[in-house]
């Protein structure tokens, strides 16, 4: 078994501004969403503006801004690449066995709620009861566009 390599206090310092920088990003995104929810909200029900633009909005501004906005800052200011973050399956197992537990108790939760439903891994975003209803191509866009914004930054987040 190889050795975890120790960082140099340089790197240390490094990381910890990076981190830095992604919490103050997240919370500052989380506070102007905080302040912006009437508002957003009212954008998010607003049928009389086309569903993938809201969607597409809201995924930017919430999803990515949350997840992914610090991120990437952190990557343009260290000109890294995305592509050197690549994703192994070292220690797959157990990192799949841990996410599986961290979903247990949320699903007790909600069981004993009442509020569990079908699957629909979006169906607690506000425009997802509105994408439903609509024709199979538009419903398509629409999740598509959720899944970008969404698991883009979730992406980003883990690596």
């Amino acid at each position: 078994m190889k050795e975890i390599q120790k960082c140099s206090k340089e790197r240390k310092k490094q990381l910890i501004i990076d981190l830095c920088v992604i919490a103050a990003v997240s919370f500052v995104i989380l506070g102007v969403l905080a302040f912006l929810g009437n508002s957003m909200n009212g954008f998010a029900y607003d049928s009389s503006i086309n569903i993938a633009i809201r969607v597409a909005i809201i995924g930017i501004c919430a999803q990515f801004g949350i997840l992914g906005l610090g991120i990437t800052i952190v990557c343009l200011v260290r000109k890294e690449k995305f592509t050197q973050f690549g994703l192994t399956t070292k220690n797959l197992i157990p990192a799949l066995l841990l996410s599986i537990g961290c979903c247990v108790p949320d699903f007790i939760y909600r069981l004993y709620r009442g509020s569990v439903h079908a699957w629909c891994p979006f169906w607690d975003v506000n425009t997802t009861p509105e994408v439903i209803t609509l024709s199979f191509g538009i419903r398509l866009v629409n999740c598509v566009l959720q899944n970008i914004a969404s698991g883009t930054g979730e992406l980003l987040y883990v690596l």
